[in-house]
This record gives structure tokens, C-alpha cells and sequence, in this order.
């Protein structure tokens, strides 16, 4: 039995109906998520677009006062009438919200329409490095947050150099920050919620559509500064006065930066609607799930039963017979079971089949080995009988090991004379087509090589450094022809009489038509073996 915690069928189906009910449920997440992220997609767009729209619009306010300037540089000479280009400037450009203000090229002030005619002006102007970059400017320059030199106010500078002659004139258009304030309120109608805010290059407020008076002039945060990279981008941030919010922002042609910002409330509000929604919906569906899974399972209790009938039958190797399920499912299960049951059946015929061939191999091995020591023991001394019996058996075990490894299917010729020649050395050549021996006869030539290799060591041409031996088997003529040559070796004769070695080569593979060929040659020892290929090799192969 399991030791762990099981759970019942019916809690099972709870978990199918739930698991069924989880994809619909993402996929209706899914949808709601599409839906408020595009709500929320939406307010970022508008966003992005209003403040691109702001920038674009004090960019043609800056415009707008340098062609101002522009047309009323025109009436500058080398000894111009400042007294009528001040009423001049006082009837066109200063309604609009724009001053004039005019310098000499040594930076003295000398016209300023923001004031009446004849009032004191300073001799020098309060922000002489913006003049500086204007005097060697080829067209309008924009300054960034200055204070006035007369009013002492923050005002913005749009300056365009002007010659006459061999004089220049430095026509300044000064835009105070409720000017620019007005002009940003004028180009967006947006919900009282949103806020926007304008900065000049070095990170300063010009304007703000709330607490204006307040931030004029002061710097904005570093952090939101950090994220404003680039000419424009979308980011949810925290404003100067700790309200999460998300911030578009988009840079004008001066590098001001105009910032449109709508409070996280209002910008995750559909977000949240539609939550709401969702989470009523699924606890709905969630109730139907449960009820219909709780009805089925008592329905499919019955057909459970039925299976773990058919298991325990299973279990006990009992037969089981086929039946109809009325559920597909429990069918397929059912199905498996009498098949499982019939693969049983047969698995136990195969298990005896398979023990009554162990037997007989065993059988044969043994009288292979019994003939083997008895052979050896005739009319030897005991330490040599030790010798040569201990490799023939290791011979014979080699070979069975093989046999082993291929299930008893037979070895491959090639693997064989490697494995039987291991113990003698490298000083041999085979070579020879695949070939693939039964398992009689995979014992049969492990045995004549290792007798060969045997000799070959004591008397042949393995005895000496020179000697060589060749190993080369083919198939012609339905004969499997093995070919052993010694070369290199010490000069032979023939043995005065036979040992088991000798009357085991003689014997094997002799048959009617051929026997084996042992010659004693002054050049080295030769063996020839001819087998039908019908007794040795492993049929299939």
C-alpha cells in the first residue's frame, strides 16, 4: 500500500471541473486584461500626444515672438527713434502677453516696452552670457530661466541679433512664465486631473499648471530627470509632490522639457472596473463547476468499481474477459487490462520455453567441460594438467560470455578470435568478411584458437620476438574456411604423438567430405578448418 495521503474520485472530478474551468477563466482574464490595458494604453497615448502637442505649441510660440521681434527690428536704423519703436511695440506685440526689449552690443539695456517710456533702466543687463551666445549667433536664440532686469520677474528671452550698419542690436521678446503658463492652459482640455509641467534645459520649472507660484524657478527632482532620456517617452513615476502618477514627456526644439501627468488613480481606474467584474463572473462559474462535478461523480462510482474488479483479477493472474464499459475512457482502461491479462499468459508460456533452453545449454556446456578435463588429465603431471586446464576453461568461458551478450544468439567471428587471442599478445592478423557463428560452434572455434594460440606460445611462432601469425577465414562453396599461418618462428616437426590438443583440432569440423589440414612446415605451422555454413553460421545473419 502507499504510504502517502490519497484522495477520493469525487475529489478528483473536483479538480477535472476545475482544471477545465482554468483555461476559460485565463482565456476571460486574458480578455479583460486586453481590455483595461488598452483603456490604460489609451490614457498613455493621450498623454504622449498632449504633451507632444504642448511642445509643438510653445515651439510656435517661440516662433511667433521672434517674427514679432522680427518686424519691429525693421524700423531700427544706426540712430533709430526708440521713443516710436516703444509705442510701436506697446500697440502690437505687448497685448498679446510679450515684451520688448532691446540692447546695444555692448549689453546695455536701451528699450524695454514692459515699461513706460523714460523710466530709469539699468545700465547693464542681469544676464549678460545669454546676450553674449545671441551676439554671436547666426539666427534666434532661447534663453533658459532668467529674471527680469526691470520688473525682476521670470521671464524667458527669445533673442534675435540684428544689424544696421556696422551696429548690432539684440531684440529680445520676453515671455513672462503666466504668459507660457497661459498658452499651455489654452492648448489642452483635459480632465482637472491631469497636470502638466514645463522645464527649460537646465531642469528648471518655467511653468506648472498647479502651485505655479510655488515651483517657478525651482529645479525638477534628479530621479525624474534620469528618466527623461531621449525626445520623448512614457514612464510611471512619483510627481514633485509624492502623487504616483504616469508621466508622458516630450522635448521642444529648445530642449525644454514638457512633461503631461495623470494620477495612477485615474489611470488604473478601468484596470480595476474591469477586476471587478471578472472576479464576480468566476464565482459564478466556479459554483457550476463544482455542482456538475460533484453530480458526475457519483454517476462514474459504478464504473470504478468495475475496474478495480478487473485489476484484482489482474493482480492474482485469474483471466480476465472482455466486457463493454459504457464509458470510452474506462473502455480504453478496461481494454488494456485484458490485454495486460492475455500478455501475462503469454509471458509465463515464454518464461518456461526459456527455462527448458537454459537447461540444455547447461547440459551441453557441461559435458564440453567434463570431456575437456578429462582429455587434459590423461597422462599429465599435475601442474602442467593445472595449466592447460585452466585455459581451456578460460577458453570456454570466454566464448560462453560472448554467447551471453548477444542473448545467445550466436557471436561475431571478428569479436571472437580478439577475445581468444587477448591473453597471447598483438602479434597476430586477422582479417576476414562478417560472419556471424552459431553458438555450438562459437564455443567450438574459441576453444581450437585458444589451442592454437596455446601451442603457437610453447613451441610455435609466438615462442620467439619475430614470429607472427595470420588468422584469415572466407566463405566459398557453402564452407565457412578458417586459414591459421605461424610465421617467424623456430623450426618444427611433428609431434610423436597426439595430445588432446592435436585430437581436437583433428576432430572438429570433420565430417564425409573434408577434415581438417595440421601441416608441420619448416616455415611454421599451418591449420586449415572447412565447416558448411549451413552447421556454423547463426541463421538471419
Amino acid at each position: 500500500m502507499p504510504s502517502g495521503r490519497t484522495t477520493s474520485f469525487r475529489e478528483h472530478l473536483l479538480r477535472l471541473s476545475l482544471g477545465l474551468l482554468a483555461p476559460l477563466l485565463v482565456l476571460v482574464a486574458t480578455g479583460v486584461y486586453a481590455v483595461s490595458t488598452g483603456e490604460v494604453a489609451r490614457i498613455e497615448r493621450e498623454a504622449a500626444e498632449d504633451a507632444a502637442y504642448l511642445a509643438e505649441t510653445l515651439d510656435e510660440e517661440i516662433k511667433r515672438a521672434a517674427d514679432l521681434v522680427t518686424t519691429l527690428a525693421a524700423m531700427l536704423t544706426e540712430q533709430p527713434d526708440l521713443a516710436v519703436i516703444h509705442a510701436a511695440a506697446q500697440r502690437s506685440i505687448v497685448p498679446s502677453g510679450v515684451n520688448l526689449v532691446i540692447h546695444d552690443e555692448t549689453g546695455r539695456q536701451v528699450l524695454n516696452a514692459g515699461v513706460p517710456w523714460g523710466t530709469s533702466l539699468d545700465a547693464r543687463s542681469s544676464h549678460p552670457e545669454h546676450l553674449k551666445m545671441a551676439a554671436t549667433a547666426p539666427s534666434v536664440v532661447v534663453s533658459d530661466l532668467l529674471i527680469g532686469s526691470v520688473r525682476r520677474k521670470p521671464v524667458i528671452l527669445v533673442t534675435v541679433p540684428w544689424r544696421t550698419g556696422d551696429k548690432l542690436w539684440l531684440m529680445s521678446a520676453s515671455l513672462s512664465y503666466s504668459h507660457i503658463a497661459a498658452v499651455a492652459n489654452s492648448s489642452l482640455r483635459r480632465p482637472e486631473q491631469w497636470r502638466w509641467g514645463i522645464t527649460d534645459a537646465k531642469g528648471r520649472f518655467i511653468a506648472r499648471s498647479h502651485d505655479m507660484d510655488r515651483f517657478v524657478g525651482t529645479e525638477l527632482p534628479e530621479a525624474l530627470r534620469q528618466s527623461s532620456v531621449g525626445p520623448s517617452g512614457i514612464n510611471w513615476e512619483t510627481s514633485v509632490d509624492g502623487t504616483a502618477i504616469l508621466r508622458a514627456y516630450h522635448r521642444t526644439r529648445h530642449d525644454w522639457l514638457v512633461a503631461v501627468a495623470v494620477p495612477r488613480s485615474e489611470a488604473s481606474a478601468p484596470l480595476r472596473r474591469a477586476w471587478l467584474l471578472f472576479a464576480g463572473g468566476s464565482a459564478v462559474l466556479l459554483g457550476l463547476a463544482v455542482g456538475v462535478a460533484l453530480r458526475q461523480s457519483r454517476l462514474l462510482g459504478v464504473q470504478v468499481a468495475r475496474l478495480k474488479s478487473a485489476a484484482a483479477a489482474l493482480g492474482s493472474g485469474r483471466p480476465i474477459t472482455q466486457q463493454a464499459v459504457p464509458i470510452a475512457e474506462f473502455q480504453s482502461v478496461y481494454d488494456v487490462m485484458v490485454a495486460a491479462s492475455t500478455e501475462q499468459r503469454a509471458a509465463e508460456e515464454t518464461k518456461t520455453l526459456l527455462l527448458r533452453e537454459l537447461q540444455h545449454r547447461t547440459k551441453n556446456l557441461l559435458a564440453i567441460a567434463s570431456a575437456t578435463v578429462n582429455q587434459t588429465l590423461i597422462g599429465a603431471d599435475l601442474a602442467n594438467a593445472r595449466t592447460t586446464l585452466n585455459g581451456r576453461l578460460t577458453a570456454l568461458a570466454t566464448a560462453t560470455d560472448l554467447l551471453s551478450d548477444a542473448g545467445w544468439r550466436g557471436s561475431s567471428m571478428r569479436l571472437l578470435i580478439e577475445k581468444a587471442m587477448e591473453p597471447f599478445g598483438s602479434a597476430y592478423r586477422c582479417r576476414g568478411p562478417e560472419v556471424f557463428l552459431n553458438p555450438s560452434w562459437g564455443t567450438n572455434l574459441s576453444l581450437v584458437i585458444h589451442e592454437l594460440a596455446t601451442n603457437a606460445t610453447k613451441h610455435g611462432a609466438l615462442s620467439v620476438p619475430r614470429g607472427s601469425i595470420t588468422i584469415v577465414w572466407s566463405l566459398k562453396d557453402d564452407r565457412l574456411k578458417v586459414r591459421w599461418r605461424e610465421t617467424g618462428g623456430p623450426i618444427i616437426s611433428q609431434p610423436s604423438k597426439r595430445g588432446f590438443g592435436l585430437r581436437l583440432l583433428h576432430a572438429i569440423g570433420r565430417d564425409a567430405d573434408h577434415e581438417p589440414r595440421i601441416a608441420f612446415r619448416p616455415t611454421g605451422f599451418a591449420y586449415e578448418l572447412a565447416i558448411p555454413v549451413a552447421e556454423c553460421i547463426q541463421p538471419n545473419n
